[in-house]
């Protein structure tokens, strides 16, 4: 069974359980993906929530700033064909 994204977060220790509650009740109150809540709220990191939902969705996270793809493939590939084509 896959958790939530908030407690993906705090089991990670990652996210403070009061930060939570509070991003919680801003989620009821205006709607909104709890993930840019916690951001704009500073509650959590970009790398953290990225690890965090990679981990919920039973996906491996990429970092493509820290490990670039190959120039060679960028330059035989066409953007659309990748992004429509997954």
């Amino acid at each position: 069974m896959s958790r939530l994204i908030g407690e993906e977060l705090r089991a990670r220790g990652v996210l403070e359980r009061h930060a939570l509650a509070d991003a919680l009740v801003e989620q009821r109150r205006v709607g909104g993906q709890l993930g840019r809540i916690l951001l704009a709220r500073g509650a959590v990191t970009r790398r953290a929530l990225y690890d965090g939902l990679a981990a919920v969705w039973s996906l491996r996270f990429v970092d493509l700033v820290a490990t670039p793809p190959d120039d060679e493939l960028m330059a035989i590939a066409d953007a659309d064909e990748m992004l429509w084509n997954r």
